[in-house]
């Protein structure tokens, strides 16, 4: 919000323009109020909408993401009964025009999105406003330390001050002041000491060893349990300041490195909610089970294929504890140290703008980023697809929580954590805590591989690089002949049919509607189990951009498996 007198910058307005933008094509994608059901093209430029008590002409632009049409600027014209058309260019102006009325559960979930898009305003300026700063540490650093997982951390920091690709007001932590963004927040990297709340022992479920820095008390009946600083104070938990730890945020916020140890990291509950008001970042106790159990299921596949044995490789996550509260838990995370002469990347940063003046990509690849991509793509394509066709599991793998490991020889491969979102089918004798995680439906694998493989690490990065200009490939020519062969190689009969129907021919896909499950409207309103999954099948099939190539995948696979049953 604008404090009062005080004069629209050129950068207050550009920031505000682009919150604008992004909230209006999100909303338009999620068809709010019916913005898309009930709207018609009015030329090239235009589609109008006619709601009950006013018409709407928004200026759009086609796009073939996510939805077929985005806005083309910050702007849309509103007209009620009548009256001259008026001209909408704020954000406050867009939040009054598009409420919901005369519906109690929407206009509550509506008053706490715009609390989210005021929260998302400020965030983004305050980062601007510190950015070059933070830019000259993480360049300084890099010169220090410029791989391995303390060049990750680095990079992590880049990315923060990047966008979702999906998801409007990402950078927006409910509740948080400016003080708390600056003193926690990823894209200020802020260097903090943790809490540690004195626990009796007994009510602690311990997993794994306790590493020989974890702090103890002196009393063999209580231990320390690591709390971050914001959960202490919000929660008012009687947590001590000593032992000094010192720890440093993740892209998640969430999770922290310890400082003198990148290699570390504690996941721990924070007393906030990112991408969605209901989107909680505690730790259910199950959580850190059924990611262990997933850990360790994917460990064995991955060994057992040639393949992958030696490329696909994953934090180690056995070692956490709880109180069974979802606020006194925490999940050690440990990291290869054999990466440290290696560059370790987010898949989140590679499009984020770099201090060197190019992108995180161009920076890692030493130029010409292509081959760098065609790597990382064939690698990540066969691997999702293999675990999808020959194993019936989709994991919840998004652009955080997938690294690129580009060793000293040139060679690349992937570096997982977080497997508690994954979905597996019924052959897995896997105990989990999560009935969810557990399907009997094969199109929810392929839900899952596509709203998450597919448009966030595949698609994402290389539409965000297009976007700064880079040469590189469409979606449609860089991955749909990485599938075919992915398929070709891992399945036949009905799994390879299901693929072909699902994703490569499919005259939509599926798209997450995060805004309408994370804050618009309660789960028993739309009909979901998880707000992190909720699905709307309006997204157009980017895979098929060139006409020629639609239903050959269809036809060749009718006569490779013509006998396959």
């Amino acid at each position: 919000m604008r404090v009062r007198g005080e004069a629209p910058t050129d950068a207050y307005k550009t920031t505000e323009q682009q919150v604008f933008q992004r909230v209006l094509d999100a909303l338009l994608r999620e068809n709010h109020l019916g913005l898309s059901t009930n709207g018609h093209r009015d030329g090239d430029d235009w589609c109008t909408h006619t709601g009950r008590d006013k018409r709407l002409r928004l200026p759009v632009r086609p796009d073939g993401f996510q939805h077929h049409l985005r806005t083309s600027r910050p702007m849309f014209l509103a007209q009620r009964g009548d009256d001259i058309p008026v001209l909408v260019d704020t954000l406050d102006a867009l939040l009054n025009i598009l409420a919901p009325i005369d519906d109690p559960q929407a206009q509550t979930g509506w008053a706490a999105f715009v609390a989210e898009c005021h929260g998302e305003l400020a965030a983004r300026r305050l980062a601007a406003q510190h950015q070059s700063g933070v830019y000259a540490a993480v360049a300084a650093a890099r010169a220090e330390q410029p791989t391995g997982m303390a060049g990750a951390l680095l990079d992590e920091t880049l990315a923060a001050h990047t966008d979702h690709p999906v998801h409007p007001t990402s950078r927006c932590r409910h509740g948080l002041d400016d003080a708390e963004l600056r003193a926690y927040a990823p894209e200020h990297a802020p260097t903090f000491a943790l809490r540690w709340l004195p626990t009796k022992r007994a009510e602690v479920t311990l997993t794994g060893s306790l590493p020989p820095w974890w702090p103890g008390t002196g009393d063999p009946d209580t231990m320390l349990l690591p709390v971050h600083p914001l959960t202490a104070d919000r929660l008012d938990l009687p947590a001590v300041d000593t032992p000094p730890v010192l720890v440093r945020p993740t892209l998640s916020m969430r999770t922290v490195a310890l400082a003198a140890d990148p290699y570390t990291h504690l996941k721990l509950p924070l007393a906030t909610a990112t991408l969605g008001a209901r989107n909680r970042r505690t730790i259910a106790p199950g959580t850190l089970t059924d990611g262990d159990a997933v850990h360790r299921l994917l460990q064995r596949i991955a060994a057992g294929e040639p393949r992958f044995a030696d490329r696909i490789l994953h934090a180690d996550e056995t070692t956490y504890g709880h109180t069974g509260d979802e606020t006194r838990a925490f999940l050690l995370r440990r990291y290869p140290t054999t990466l440290a002469s290696s560059l370790v990347v987010p898949v989140a940063a590679l499009a984020a703008p770099d201090p060197g003046g190019t992108t995180v990509v161009e920076r890692v690849a030493s130029g010409d980023p292509r081959p760098l991509l065609d790597a990382y793509l064939d690698l990540l394509i066969d691997w999702h697809v293999y675990l999808w066709l020959r194993h019936g599991i989709a994991l919840e793998a998004h652009q955080q929580n997938i690294h690129l490991v580009i060793d000293p020889g040139g060679g690349v491969r992937l570096l997982y954590k977080d497997n508690d979102g994954a979905r597996l089918d019924s052959r897995h004798a896997v105990a989990l805590d999560d009935a969810r995680m557990r399907v009997d439906d094969p199109g929810e694998l392929a839900d899952v591989f596509t709203t998450i493989t597919l448009h966030l690490c595949a698609a994402a990065p290389l539409l965000a690089l297009a976007a700064r200009g880079l040469p590189v490939p469409t979606p449609a020519a860089a991955l749909r002949h990485r599938l075919v062969a992915a398929r070709d190689r891992w399945a036949g009969g009905a799994c390879a049919r299901l693929f072909t129907e699902r994703v490569l021919d499919a005259a939509t896909l599926p798209i997450k509607a995060m805004l309408t499950a994370g804050t618009l409207l309660p789960k028993d309103r739309i009909g979901c189990a998880d707000i992190n999954k909720y699905y709307l099948r309006t997204g157009p099939n980017y895979l098929r951009e060139d006409p020629s190539t639609r239903g050959a995948s269809s036809r060749a696979l009718a006569a490779r498996t013509e006998e396959t049953p």
